[in-house]
């Protein structure tokens, strides 16, 4: 189960979630507010129905992510 957190230190959302395994941090440059913490559980719905179906692609949510290669 994903979930939305924020750095202490920057005041910055980020993702945490597992996938195939691994856990996951995905950084954001959203600050921690209302909406912007709506946003991102909206984006994890998706993700999860994704995941669900098997259909995931970490690019397509995370294109920048170093992760990517690690998780494909």
């Amino acid at each position: 189960m994903a979930k939305v957190r924020v750095r202490r230190d920057t005041n910055k959302l980020f993702v945490d979630f597992t996938f195939q395994g691994v856990r996951c941090r995905e950084q954001t440059l959203l600050s921690d507010t209302a909406k912007n913490r709506k946003q991102l559980e909206m984006l994890i719905q998706r993700m999860e129905a994704k995941m669900l179906l098997g259909d995931f692609d970490y690019a397509e949510f995370f294109p920048g992510s170093k992760n990517v290669c690690v998780n494909r």
